[in-house]
């Protein structure tokens, strides 16, 4: 079976994580389904470096009667052993300073926000002010020929499909109003 590089390698073989299951189902947890227990002791396995704290963890996880589940048996607790390497407990959460339901170190919004361009890559978790005075002198004018003269141009309105729509809000004819008292009739309107 082939996993990719980051993944990390279990310290205890599945074969012997499923024998370690069958064995606890049968003397200690009858109530614990052993594919359960097999997936609590591969989780730990992948969190531990040390496969004798594992066993040890999943037996004292399983001797605890105020255990309901073997999932118990990944997290930290007293029935690891204190002399075994314990799983790795993430650190602090430091929230990113513009969102912050996100951890600042992996913020995806700030990963999309740089993806798109719209976020310099040393900005990720930290606050970014999106209107800054470099910003809006580049922009370009419709009057003037230096940055930061005239009115910004106006952009076209454009449709689903990336053309531009004929309507009055793009300087064309509006299809849809009704013509005026006295107006002529163009060529569109004699032939409906």
């Amino acid at each position: 079976m082939n996993t990719p590089a980051n993944t990390p390698q279990p310290c205890i073989p599945q074969t012997a994580a499923q024998a370690l299951a069958v064995y606890i189902n049968a003397t200690i947890r009858p109530d614990w389904h052993p594919r359960g227990l097999t997936a609590g002791i591969g989780h730990a396995a992948t969190t531990s470096t040390d496969p004798a704290a594992v066993a040890i963890a999943s037996i004292q996880a399983a001797a605890n009667p105020a255990n309901r589940t073997p999932a118990v048996i990944q997290y930290p607790g007293p029935h690891w052993p204190t002399t075994a390497a314990k799983p790795d407990q993430p650190g602090p959460r430091t929230p990113c300073e513009d969102h912050d339901w996100e951890n600042a170190t992996h913020c995806r919004a700030c990963i999309s926000d740089i993806k798109l361009g719209q976020r310099p890559a040393d900005r990720l978790g930290k606050h970014h002010d999106v209107t800054h005075q470099d910003d809006r002198e580049a922009q370009p004018t419709a009057s003037g020929t230096e940055p930061g003269q005239g009115a910004p141009i106006a952009s076209t309105l454009r449709n689903d499909w990336g053309t531009v729509p004929q309507g009055p809000e793009n300087g064309g004819q509006d299809l849809t109003a009704t013509p005026t008292e006295g107006a002529t009739p163009t060529n569109d309107d004699e032939n409906h």
